[in-house]
């Protein structure tokens, strides 16, 4: 060659080389008066590849793009390596005012990005995340990675994203301004819900067949579904956004963990509903993988993520074809299940295959290659869904037989279920006639025991103990006056003796014998009282009724009731309320139990006492209204309202539920009362006014207990 020719061949090789070192980093700018609605920048950035990852920002930004080279594809995938690779990114704002975007990393499993925002002078802000960080380090609290820019009007900026990962090197970048960003991710979450919410269906679906048929593959089915779940969480990174936030390598390892367990539990699943037909080494595939799936996902929990994942990829490749083997021998007996099966895992197979090859770098990166294993699972789902639920046919049949049968049992019962009511009606009725009793003898028995209990007190005081001063020696004794305290060394006043007075306490009775015998008849009236309750009832449980028996004689009522006047005087005292005797005959005699009468009067004298205030006033009254005596007993305290005023005799009621709280007592004294009255041929009842206090009366026939008895 002439040496023209070779200069002329020189200066090609030259001009081809400068051509081709333009094209490698002749990336087109990013102009933001352009629309940004998540615009793919795959072919507008340069990639350089750092195969041994020791590049730093001031090296690659000195190169100027020289060695970065581009791509013809929108979305950057470079399959799994273990280079790190740093993209070059042009930005030109020629508008006269700042603009607001979104840089998106639609991505969320790689392990290291850190992007470098340019500054004013010349230097770089670095902006870490990745699937290795703690998620509160993102800009945006979102799945993917997302940063927040500002570009200022009028100017061009170089960014520069350094991606390091052990996974597939998918670095998916989208252009967004902030409105375009939040209407595509509604979108977006819209779709996510869909699928979540064919799973959750799914879950629940199989859950309710296990609960109501018992039948293990439905069980299986639901687990399985849940662990697919789990994996496509973790997979669009929903866990690592709202379940392990803090926890970035846990989350991560979340991704091969769910997928051994989703293959343990589909394999099984199949072997249960191909278990009438599949023949013994399809049994025996269906062990060896099951026990296959459990070694792999102990293996996944605990190896290196990117081990993992290519560990699981490829068997969940494996496992879907090998079950499309298994299946399809059998698609010849035509039947439902198997059809479905077959169809199911193929889905299944082809949404595992497209993901591989996606992470392979074999596929491109789109929507259907995206979506592949959502879109693939729920195909799946459903069509095993549909499989189990072939089974509920015959279940329903078998379910009329049984019922059948039950009805011709439940005929049989029904006769010893009348006869257990009836049995249950005599012993409740039993019960209820103990239980009035007991409650009676407890009500009644109250009474009498609190005079008992509390005149003794009023005795206690007539009885004050006295200080003196007693001799060891001569025995005499003498009164300290008050104040005065003994001195030990004192001889005694009267031996004379040193050092033998001590000092001692002793009660020394100072009331008055007239009122400590009354209190003396009253203890024994009460007492007199409790023992003639204490017959009564034992009578009356003697002859088994709750209704108490009357002994009828001759009483005079203005006596009776004079004499319960005084004997509830010292607990109307104690409670400052003043118990009044109004206008009562000299005598007045009928036919009537005197015990039962008694215990009517001190329950409605009792209860008047009982809901009165302090400084209030309970009047007694007893009159002659023709042939029946009527005895008021009337109080100024809270008062019944209109619409409680029958509930009150009922046993275990008080006028308000807010009553028994505030003071006390069972409810059970005017039912009583009431019942008494009753029994002698008389009525008890009431009128109040809320607030205005209330006046219980009760009418007795003057009738001759001779003419009773006869």
């Amino acid at each position: 060659m002439s040496p023209l020719g070779q200069r002329l061949l020189v200066l090609a090789f030259v001009c081809l080389g400068a051509l081709w070192s333009a094209s490698a980093h002749a990336e087109l700018p990013l102009d933001m008066a352009a629309e940004l609605r998540g615009v793919p920048l795959g072919a507008r950035v340069g990639l350089l590849e750092d195969k041994h990852g020791t590049l730093g920002i001031a090296e690659v930004a000195a190169r100027s793009g020289a060695g970065f080279r581009t791509q013809p594809k929108q979305i950057v995938s470079l399959g799994f390596t273990h280079s790190v690779y740093w993209l070059r990114l042009v930005v030109d704002n020629s508008a006269p005012v700042e603009r607001s975007w979104l840089l998106e990393v639609a991505f969320p499993h790689l392990d290291d990005l850190t992007l470098y925002v340019p500054r004013p002078d010349g230097g770089f802000d670095a902006r870490a995340t990745g699937d290795q960080r703690p998620f509160a380090q993102r800009d945006l609290a979102y799945r993917n990675f997302v940063f927040m820019l500002e570009e200022p009007p009028g100017k061009r900026q170089v960014y520069y994203l350094r991606v390091q990962t052990v996974g597939s090197m998918e670095i998916p970048l989208l252009a967004w301004t902030l409105g375009e960003f939040v209407e595509h991710q509604h979108l977006d979450w819209a779709g996510l819900c869909v699928f979540y919410g064919v799973l959750l269906v799914m879950t629940c679906y199989s859950a309710c067949l296990f609960l109501f048929t018992r039948e293990r593959e439905y069980l299986q089915f639901s687990l399985g579904v849940l662990s697919i779940s789990f994996f496509q969480m973790a997979y669009v990174g929903h866990v690592f956004q709202y379940l392990l936030p803090r926890y970035p390598v846990l989350a991560q390892q979340t991704i091969p963990v769910s997928v051994g367990l989703s293959m343990f539990f589909m394999s099984n699943l199949v072997q249960q509903q191909l278990v009438f037909e599949a023949s013994a080494w399809r049994r025996t595939m269906h062990v060896i993988w099951m026990r296959l799936c459990l070694v792999l996902t102990v293996i996944a929990a605990f190896a290196p993520f990117g081990f993992a994942l290519r560990m699981m990829t490829i068997s969940c490749l494996l496992l879907n074809f090998t079950m499309m083997i298994v299946v399809v021998t059998g698609v010849r007996a035509n039947t439902l299940i198997l059809r479905a099966n077959f169809l199911g895992w193929g889905c299944g197979f082809v949404g595992a295959v497209v993901l591989g090859l996606k992470s392979v770098h074999v596929l491109p990166i789109n929507v259907f290659t995206t979506w592949s294993v959502q879109i693939g699972a729920s195909a799946q789902f459903v069509l095993l869904s549909a499989a189990m639920a072939s089974k509920l046919t015959a279940l329903r049949a078998e379910l009329g037989h049984l019922n059948g049968k039950l009805a011709q049992k439940v005929t049989a019962l029904e006769s010893a279920v009348q006869r257990a009511q009836q049995a249950s009606a005599l012993a409740e009725r039993a019960t209820r006639v103990k239980d009035e009793f007991i409650a009676t003898m407890s009500h009644e028995l109250r009474t009498p025991l609190n005079t008992i209990i509390n005149v003794p007190q009023g005795l206690v005081e007539e009885f004050p103990l006295e200080r003196l001063v007693v001799c060891a020696s001569c025995a005499s004794e003498f009164e300290l006056e008050p104040g005065e305290e003994l001195d030990p060394s004192t001889g005694c006043p009267e031996c004379a003796a040193p050092g033998v007075l001590s000092l001692c306490e002793r009660a020394r009775y100072q009331g008055q014998p007239e009122r400590t015998l009354r209190y003396l008849e009253k203890i024994e009236r009460s007492g007199t009282h409790l023992l003639d309750v204490i017959d009564g009832m034992l009578r009356a449980d003697q002859n088994h009724s709750a209704e108490v028996p009357l002994i009828l004689a001759q009483v005079d009522l203005a006596g009776l009731v004079r004499e319960v006047v005084e004997e509830m005087s010292d607990l109307s005292e104690r409670a400052g309320v003043a118990l009044v005797l109004d206008g009562a005959p000299g005598e007045l005699s009928l036919g009537a139990d005197a015990l039962r009468i008694r215990q009517v009067l001190i329950n409605l004298i009792g209860n008047a006492i009982k809901f009165s205030s302090a400084k209030d006033t309970v009047r007694v009254r007893l009159t002659v209204e023709g042939d029946s005596c009527v005895c008021a007993v009337e109080d100024e305290g809270i008062g019944i309202p209109a619409d409680k005023l029958e509930r009150v005799f009922t046993s275990y009621s008080q006028g308000d539920a807010g009553v028994s709280r505030v003071y006390g007592g069972t409810g059970l004294g005017l039912s009583i009362a009431r019942s008494l009255v009753r029994l002698h041929g008389g009525e008890l009842w009431v009128e109040s006014e809320l607030g205005r206090g209330s006046v219980f009366r009760f009418r007795l026939p003057r009738v001759d207990h001779l003419k009773i008895s006869a």
